[in-house]
């Protein structure tokens, strides 16, 4: 149409000539009078082109195309209306299945997929979600997220034998509600949903030496670097003629306990120490300190402060795998003991100079304690320390005659302590026996029943990434957050609050892995970050538990 429209305007154009600005539109009246003379066109006055005047005649059928038809406007798929469907939060999440109701039965058939299902919930109502693999390898991984498309809790194990379970998500405003799960690999899956207008009850694990920290000797990591830390060894392989030089940093005050033990086939390892001007401070083989194939600095003065370089060799010259460590004080490796329950004495020994035994035991803020460390040889003088959740000394002493005993100790902070032990300035070693009992407790003080799980997550940080890892919590929650590194990984862990600001960090408490202890202070979501020392990354194992 509007091309015939355009043909009959040209065909004026060419009959009458262009015409002027003011007669564009007299021109649309007067179409009809298309077979006028030239002499016709000046006799067009006003009276004669008003619009509502111009009836058009039958033979001027092309008129009604000056109005536009509906054919001629913008589709709607053009012109974007309030009417089109939004984007759904969920849809950059994984392939929407459906809405969650009870149990359902899936299928990934690639290891990168993501499924999607939504829940209509309310305010103040709990969900749990539980996801199994179906006689398949499907490691499973449940989030839920909030309508918004905000994490709220993940987990990946703590169902047993590889099922994840969310037990007891707490929903904060009511909405569409989304679960997303994954599996790593193909196969088939089961997922359920159980809904409830309180919280679900979840038996505590009983507090036990197995519910704490890892009992054993911490393994070396590989050197990634040429600084030492405190009681955190390393594990390289010296070249038959060569040398390893590291560094330790040393304040005024300080003891330097150091030692390298070789693995296989170094024959006589050596070690020297020097000062941050360079001189020599002490040179000893594994020959000369007689510990037990170690070659051993006990106790080394620090006179000044600075940066303190130790260097390696074989005097054999044959080389190998060794390990090294250091430690501030009188060891310089920890044996990991677990825990130690109340008026319940257990058994240590420190197997070599250097060593030192860590126990732990949970105390709650007010408590009075006493520590007793009774050795079985008199030439064997124990030093013992009380270690706070954060790190820091609350109190200390020996075994020898000069040492005052920890009879009345209170307790700063609720969390849990470690008891440390070791053979003071690494001079002696032995066994003994360890106790605690409470001098008081304290008056608001709920004896600790065990731990509930939170979360449970096996996976891979990649270098130079620090991954989030959602849980829920409610104000007064007392929980314990451990990173277990695998293979020699050294993690890094930081607590984040609801709104994103860091709460505590930590590092090394157990060996290479850090714990934190902590009253969490609001309800809300809150987020474990987690690296690699030194911008390193591997597999670790995350573990979240509430105190009850």
């Amino acid at each position: 149409m509007l091309r015939k429209l355009l043909i009959l305007v040209l065909l004026f154009t060419a009959a009458c000539g262009t015409p002027t600005p003011q007669g564009l539109l007299p021109t649309v009246a007067v179409l009809p009078s298309l077979t006028a003379t030239l002499t016709d066109v000046p006799t067009a006055t006003p009276s004669a082109t008003p619009l509502p005047s111009a009836t058009p005649s039958p033979s001027t059928t092309p008129s009604p195309s000056v109005t536009p038809s509906p054919s001629q406007s913008p589709t709607p798929s053009l012109t974007p209306t309030d009417t089109l469907t939004p984007t759904p939060v969920y849809a950059q999440l994984g392939a929407y299945i459906g809405a969650l109701a009870g149990e359902v039965s899936g299928e990934f058939i690639a290891s990168f997929e993501r499924h999607v299902y939504t829940v209509a919930g309310s305010a103040g109502e709990w969900l749990t979600v539980a996801m199994n693999g179906e006689n398949s390898p499907v490691d499973p991984v449940i989030t839920v997220y909030d309508p918004l498309g905000n994490p709220l809790a993940l987990d990946d194990d703590s169902g047993g034998n590889g099922a994840a379970l969310l037990n007891g998500v707490r929903l904060p405003t009511t909405g569409e509600y989304i679960v997303q799960v994954a599996g790593g690999v193909s196969g088939r899956y089961t997922l359920r949903l159980t809904r409830s207008a309180s919280a679900p009850v979840v038996t505590a694990i009983p507090l036990s030496p197995t519910a704490l920290p890892p009992v054993g000797t911490v393994t070396p990591a590989p050197a990634s670097g040429h600084t030492l830390r405190d009681h955190v060894p390393v594990t390289a392989v010296l070249e038959p003629r060569g040398m390893a030089r590291y560094f330790i940093e040393a304040e005024v005050g300080d003891f330097l306990t150091i030692a390298a033990r070789s693995i296989s086939p170094s024959a006589n390892l050596r070690l020297e120490v020097f000062n941050p001007a360079g001189e020599i401070m002490i040179s000893l083989n594994a020959n000369e300190s007689a510990a037990f194939g170690d070659v051993l600095i006990p106790a080394l003065g620090v006179l000044e402060a600075g940066t303190y370089t130790v260097i390696l060799r074989d005097d054999a010259r044959i080389g190998g795998m060794y390990t090294l460590s250091y430690g501030r004080g009188s060891s310089h490796s920890d044996t990991l003991r677990g825990g130690i329950p109340v008026d319940t004495p257990v058994r240590g020994n420190i197997e070599r100079r250097g060593l030192r035994d860590v126990w732990s035991a949970y105390w709650a803020q007010g408590d009075h304690v006493a520590v007793e460390v009774l050795v079985d040889n008199a030439n064997f003088a124990a030093s013992y320390q009380l270690i706070a959740p954060d790190g820091t000394l609350v109190a200390a002493s020996v075994t020898t005659p000069d040492g005052a005993p920890l009879i009345d100790i209170p307790i700063p902070a609720s969390g849990l302590y470690q008891i440390r032990v070791e053979g003071t300035f690494a001079r002696t070693y032995g066994s003994y026996t360890l106790s605690w009992r409470y001098v008081q407790q304290g008056a608001t003080s709920t004896p600790v029943a065990g731990l509930v799980p939170v979360m449970r997550v096996e996976d891979t940080v990649l270098a130079r990434t620090s991954p989030l890892y959602p849980f829920q919590g409610r104000a007064g929650d007392h929980v314990r957050i451990r990173v277990l590194g695998v293979d020699g990984f050294d993690p890094l862990v930081l607590l984040l609050a609801p709104d994103g600001a860091s709460l505590i960090g930590s590092d090394d408490v157990d060996g290479l892995n850090p714990i934190i202890d902590y009253v969490l202070p609001a309800d809300g979501t809150y987020f474990v970050e987690i690296g690699g020392y030194g911008g390193t990354g591997g597999t670790m194992q995350l573990i979240i538990e509430r105190w009850e």
